[in-house]
């Protein structure tokens, strides 16, 4: 294997697809460490060992996080130094070019969409091994890895940044239009039912409907169907199945035919000077969101408005809520193996997904913390929001992504295929057949 150096084959291959819509994110270039200032082998004993850590967690309660942690992570480690490298602009096309170019990271936030081609590039170190020894045990993360990530019998990643899907609520546009609030009883029908009495246009929207697969329509399918985005064999995008058919519809129903949902094109038009999401603006009555984004709504929607957590509409077909969770792991780089500095890069890879780092998690809420210990804490469950429960109470109904070869390829058609429908190029059946029929393509390539 060429170590942490990818392909000119491959990166041309997944540079090609690009990441849009896959909540995916970047660092800027840093030149390659030298032999003499990386190499632990190289280096005096009593000198210390550098690790490289690419992350995008820079700014906001994320990026307090980081800075807490890597005030931190000295005191417990004064054997390493570790260099943290900003993040700005696209993440993995600029990972992919520092993979393409050997210059990689040590440590890196990744995700699950490219991880197969890594993987098999022999581009991420395998860290069961290093588990072991430690006697670390898995099963204090949950959910735990994204699938993808446990390949026979090796580990390839770790939990880090866990992103269950919930649903947030205006409480204040609620009481003003008279609009009784969510509970777990509602259903698709009771979510459109609000949305209409909320909907004001061109003020007040009651939904807003997205190209969003990960929070909108894979979400929704996952509550309301026992198949997946795509069949075992690999043959068949189901998007077609009656579960995800019914989501899909529903979701461009709101834009298309009862107008609960502004147009994507209308959207811009709706924020204020400063504010560039639209439920944190006071404009929609509820959105699908990842519940990561607790934090950032506390500073962006600050005393404009009250809001809170509501229980994820139950799937007419299925009576129940839920729908996905995510998890953007952080991985250790060949390169990490290549240079000798393994144990150290996974030491810190540790350490970020460990009480202290994901306590604070619990605290700031960047993110949702992986431990499942902290997960059930005082610490993050307490107000405000005053149904913070909410979000475990999805997380354990929710299903984990599926990742496949040449998923990148296959999620940007059927999602190019989804806004066709959402803007009216097509209507909502012609928009079904069409994500099948496009996705189906990229299925059968995917052996060719």
């Amino acid at each position: 294997m060429r170590g942490n150096q990818l392909s000119r084959r491959e990166f041309v291959r997944l540079a090609a697809f690009g990441t849009a819509g896959a909540a995916l994110v970047a660092c800027t270039p840093v030149a390659a460490p030298s032999a003499s200032s990386s190499g632990a082998a190289n280096a005096p004993a009593s000198a210390t060992t550098e690790v490289r850590f690419a992350t995008d967690w820079v700014e906001g309660a994320r990026g307090d996080t980081i800075n807490a942690a890597m005030k931190r992570f000295p005191e417990l480690h004064p054997e390493i130094k570790v260099t943290l490298e900003p993040i700005g602009g696209d993440y993995f096309d600029r990972l992919q070019i520092q993979f393409s170019g050997g210059t990689v990271a040590d440590v890196i936030l990744f995700e699950g969409v490219l991880a197969l081609e890594y993987i098999k590039e022999g581009l991420i170190a395998d860290l069961a091994p290093t588990l072991e020894a430690k006697s670390i045990d898995m099963k204090k993360w949950r959910p735990g890895p994204v699938p993808i990530f446990l390949q026979e019998g090796k580990v390839y990643a770790v939990p880090f940044q866990l992103t269950p899907a919930i649903w947030v609520y205006n409480k204040t546009l609620f009481q003003q239009k008279g609009v009784a609030e969510p509970d777990d009883t509602w259903d698709w029908a009771d979510a459109l039912d609000a949305a209409t009495k909320l909907t004001d246009a061109p003020k007040t929207y009651g939904f807003w409907a997205r190209v969003d697969m990960n929070h909108g329509f894979g979400s929704m399918g996952l509550t309301n169907s026992k198949s997946h985005w795509v069949n075992d064999d690999l043959t068949h995008t189901m998007f077609d199945d009656p579960g995800f058919a019914a989501a899909i519809k529903w979701i461009i129903g709101t834009v298309q035919d009862s107008k609960v949902s502004p147009l994507p094109a209308d959207v811009e038009g709706l924020l204020t000077s400063g504010v560039t999401d639209l439920f944190a603006n006071g404009n929609l009555g509820m959105n699908p969101v990842n519940a990561g984004t607790v934090g950032s709504l506390f500073k962006n929607v600050g005393d404009r408005f009250e809001w809170d957590i509501m229980p994820t509409p139950k799937g007419p077909l299925t009576g129940r809520g839920g729908g996905l969770w995510n998890d953007q792991p952080h991985v250790v780089t060949s390169g990490a193996s290549d240079r000798g500095v393994l144990d150290q890069a996974a030491e810190l890879v540790f350490f970020l997904a460990g009480d202290e780092v994901q306590g604070n998690i619990a605290k700031v809420r960047g993110s949702t913390p992986t431990v499942q210990a902290i997960q059930e804490s005082d610490t993050y469950l307490s107000a405000p929001p005053a149904h913070m429960q909410t979000v475990l109470d999805e997380l354990k109904q929710e299903v984990g992504p599926k990742y496949f070869p040449k998923f990148l390829e296959w999620f940007n058609a059927v999602n190019k295929e989804f806004e066709l429908g959402l803007i009216g190029e097509h209507d909502a059946d012609a928009t079904i057949e069409a994500m099948c029929t496009e996705g189906d393509k990229i299925l059968k390539s995917i052996e060719a």
